[in-house]
């Protein structure tokens, strides 16, 4: 049996019970010396977490949860409230007079972190020849 096949409303179950979300910082704080499964991770409506995958619902002992080699307290992080989307400079796109298309090669040469800055090279393609707009408008 696959691992997905084990997710409780994993992808291989029923797809309108399949949910992927991102947390919004109200999990309860793992601590990784003393983890209880029944509790799993705290939240409303959660079920119990077999952290150490042993098939038993565990509580009161120590396991490594997040395999970063040491036993700690784990916080939830917020996720939601962290996330940037910026996907253009404003809401309707680059409103202030200037070709965006003249200013991408030398900011992407500047800055080359696609993710942080949305800006990306542009390949200039000639337009076809007028022939081919005057065949389409005889069509």
């Amino acid at each position: 049996m696959s691992s997905w096949a084990q997710l409780h409303n994993g992808p291989n179950a029923d797809p309108s019970l399949f949910r992927i979300d991102y947390s919004d910082g109200s999990s309860a704080t793992l601590d990784e010396s003393s983890l209880n499964d029944a509790i799993g991770f705290g939240r409303a409506g959660s079920t119990a977490v077999d952290f150490n995958c042993d098939g038993v619902i565990n509580a009161g002992y120590s396991y490594d949860a997040n395999a970063d080699s040491g036993i700690g307290v784990l916080a939830d992080y917020d996720d939601w409230d962290n996330l940037m989307f910026v996907f253009q400079r404003h809401m309707t796109g680059n409103d202030n007079g200037v070709s965006p298309h003249l200013l991408r090669p030398a900011f992407v040469t500047a800055v080359a972190d696609p993710v942080a800055h949305d800006l990306q090279p542009v390949a200039d393609e000639p337009a076809p020849p007028a022939a081919f707009f005057a065949q389409l408008a005889n069509h």
